[in-house]
């Protein structure tokens, strides 16, 4: 699992630019506001994050920066098996 680090102002740029580039291409695009891009957003990722720290098959959580650098990572030793 890797989460991107990505910051406030670029994801709501991001999301005006998909929405933008759907339309102009005839496409269905669905508009998200500030709050649900942003706020909301931020909790679920928050929330996932949570949760995958805690599940046992989570080996790595990698946090990467958008050109792709490794921000910060956290590891999960193997449980020792029973011989």
């Amino acid at each position: 699992m890797v989460v991107p680090a990505v910051r406030r102002a670029d994801s709501r740029q991001g999301t005006a630019q998909r929405y933008t580039t759907a339309l102009l291409n005839g496409l269905p695009a669905r508009f998200t506001t500030a709050v649900g891009a942003c706020d909301r957003c931020d909790e679920g990722t928050a929330e996932t994050v949570t949760a995958l720290e805690a599940h046992p098959a989570l080996r790595a959580l990698p946090v990467i920066s958008r050109d792709g650098r490794t921000l910060e990572r956290q590891t999960t030793p193997r449980p020792r098996r029973a011989s």
